[in-house]
């Protein structure tokens, strides 16, 4: 993909204004800067060239300081907004992870009475959030403790030590907290205050994770990690 097209409006075969067009409908080809260059200044002419999709116009002969000046600043108005177009891409993409965990959330919760079912709903968050592994801790009252219901990705010799695994809930207040204001929150293993224990994401060999709060109404039930 070129960083910025120049055209010059006369040319053979194909002008200027037909290329551009050209160009606008090929896949990517929308939002490259594209700088015309034209003997034409009169006021159809310029019209033509936006209309065509030309970002921005230069009349011949070309004054070459000028055109440099245009051309530094397409290419910065360029990366300006592929900046904002690859923020507004990570937004609707950790959008669409909390609508995953959520919706598996509710799935999680309608179906705690079978862990087959717990451990295949591990393994579509999974898939759907191209991760290696997943798990599902819920809240014993008996023990006052979270322990692992449901996995998916974690070797045999693993799962046997996660059965042992109880965590207080004293361990998990920072997390807890941050549940009371949003039932989806990321963790990274380099994140200065763990909200969830370092042994455990090291356990699971997680750079990072999504937690979910799996609730009952209003009561939080368990965690889900992926």
């Amino acid at each position: 993909r070129p960083a910025m097209v120049l055209l010059d409006v006369m040319m053979p075969e194909m002008d200027g204004f037909t290329t551009c067009q050209t160009l606008r409908r090929l896949p990517g080809g929308e939002h490259i800067p594209v700088l015309m260059a034209t003997g034409l200044d009169d006021i159809i002419s310029i019209n033509r060239a936006y209309e065509a999709g030309a970002t921005d116009f230069i009349t011949k002969p070309i004054t070459w300081p000028l055109l440099s000046h245009r051309t530094r600043y397409l290419l910065r108005a360029s990366r300006a907004f592929e900046q904002v177009h690859a923020s507004r891409e990570q937004a609707q993409q950790e959008a669409y992870i909390s609508t995953t965990l959520l919706q598996v959330g509710r799935q999680l919760i309608s179906s705690l009475d079978s862990s087959a079912i717990l451990n295949r709903l591990c393994q579509l968050t999974a898939e759907a959030l191209e991760c290696a592994c997943s798990l599902t801790l819920l809240w014993e009252p008996e023990e006052e403790v979270y322990a692992p219901l449901a996995s998916w990705g974690i070797a045999e010799e693993q799962r046997e030590e996660l059965k042992t695994l109880r965590i207080p809930r004293s361990v998990l207040l920072d997390l807890l907290k941050g549940f009371a204001v949003n039932d989806v929150i990321r963790q990274a293993r380099e994140d200065s205050g763990a909200l969830l224990p370092l042994p455990l994401l090291e356990h699971l060999q997680l750079a990072s994770c999504l937690c979910l709060a799996l609730r009952h109404g209003e009561e939080l039930i368990g965690i889900h990690i992926a």
